[in-house]
């Protein structure tokens, strides 16, 4: 069985939400109805307006950007504790703890049979 834990979901990304009123209120929107305890957004511009040149970095300001990128990311799949697949994980560790034990007493049971081979019995 593979470990839950190892499985991590990207961010839902827009990327080419327009940077004008129509974009900033479905930002709005997106932020005012999100679950804010579980879910965390983050916008980045992208494309820069004519006329505007990137200086240094990757992004560029959203004041100066055509388009926007927004990422919402689950908070929960970086916290053990809260992660929400935690169920299936503690199976997932009961299951190698049975596993490595049944192996222990495997070696073990044969270890014991090579230095314990019964006698012959003397009658």
């Amino acid at each position: 069985m593979e470990n839950p834990r190892l499985k991590k979901d990207p961010p839902v990304q827009f990327m080419s939400i327009p940077n004008n009123l129509i974009g900033k209120g479905l930002l709005w929107a997106m932020r005012h109805y999100m679950n804010k305890e579980r879910y965390s957004l983050v916008t980045r511009g992208r494309g820069p307006k004519k006329g505007f040149k990137r200086s240094t970095g990757f992004d560029t300001p959203k004041s100066h950007a055509k388009r926007l990128g927004v990422y919402i990311k689950d908070k929960w799949k970086d916290k053990t504790h809260e992660y929400d697949r935690h169920e299936e994980y503690k199976q997932w560790e009961a299951d190698q703890l049975v596993k490595d034990t049944a192996e222990a007493l495997e070696k073990a049971a044969g270890l014991a049979s090579s230095l314990f081979t019964p006698k012959d019995e003397v009658n």
